[in-house]
């Protein structure tokens, strides 16, 4: 009998010296676990080229506005310099075609950040159309029956959130999502 003390004693440091190296910190199977659908999209190598192609064509189109109001500037200067030469009916056929002409960049302009939106969105929801039955699959994987968002999530324990294993597990097998032709 004063040998199953000791033993017991040597068992619980022996667990809490696993539990320090996290030999026994690594995911376990559970049925329910948690994943943050933000952090898996924008931390994927999909959701950062997603990011790094709208930053980049934010950009572009940025510089491309800002050429475009310097010209429209150039052109409405050269317009009111023009005026004291011309008559009343002149200027204001004139005016009224550079209005129309400010109007329809306006809106060109307008409708290629609305279209950069538009693609930005698409590509999210393309992401998870593909990872979805990646995803089924990995936690399957792990003996889960149940994902929960983890901001739907009040308390849970860390272990449990698959989020970072998610990321990688796509990063390996669906990539950066990219196709041919962008």
């Amino acid at each position: 009998m004063a040998l199953a003390v000791p033993r017991l004693i040597v068992q619980v440091f022996l667990l809490v010296g696993l539990l320090c190296t996290g030999v026994l910190a690594q995911p376990v199977s559970h049925p329910i676990v948690i994943l943050n659908q933000d952090v898996l999209f924008n931390q994927s190598n999909f959701g950062l080229r997603v990011q790094n192609n709208l930053t980049t064509l934010s950009g572009e189109l940025s510089t491309e506005n800002r050429e475009i109001e310097a010209e429209l500037e150039a052109e409405e200067l050269a317009l009111t310099e023009q005026r004291p030469g011309l008559n009343a009916d002149e200027f204001r056929a004139l005016a009224d075609a550079f209005d129309v002409k400010v109007e329809i960049i306006r809106q060109a302009q307008g409708q290629k950040a609305v279209d950069l939106e538009t693609w930005a969105v698409s590509e999210r929801q393309r992401f998870f159309q593909e990872a979805l039955p990646l995803l089924v699959a990995f936690t399957r994987s792990l003996g889960a029956d149940v994902v929960l968002d983890s901001r739907t999530v009040v308390l849970a324990t860390d272990n449990i959130d698959i989020t970072q294993a998610a990321i990688n597990h796509l990063n390996d097998t669906l990539g950066d999502g990219a196709v041919p032709d962008e």
